[in-house]
């Protein structure tokens, strides 16, 4: 998917890719009110992040359908459950899947 939105939509004005990691930082949550014509109050840049905090999330997950997972809320954390191996694994086939469009997913 996001293989997809990035080769076919990064460059088309009326899309805004925006990564999860990226929306701990406030900068980014300013980037997006904007993309779509919103003032970003400080009221609502804060409403933003509340609604992000991993808490929040487990709080409405009830209300989503399906099974749905969530660790910390952490960027990278899910470093933690791999082993060296693997990780190095993972690193070599997504280097190899990634090396031509150059997708800058945040892993710290």
């Amino acid at each position: 998917m996001y293989a997809d939105i990035w080769d076919n939509h990064r460059s088309d004005p009326n899309i805004h890719i925006v990564f999860f990691e990226d929306l701990k930082k406030d900068e980014s949550i300013k980037r997006i009110a904007e993309h779509i014509g919103v003032t970003c109050s400080p009221e609502l840049l804060n409403a933003i992040k509340d609604a992000l905090n991993i808490d929040k999330m487990r709080e409405v997950r009830g209300k989503w359908e399906g099974e749905l997972f969530y660790r910390k809320g952490e960027v990278g954390d899910w470093k933690n459950w791999f082993t060296v191996a693997q990780n190095e694994e993972f690193h070599r086939i997504y280097d190899e899947w990634n090396k031509e469009r150059q997708i800058p997913f945040r892993f710290d």
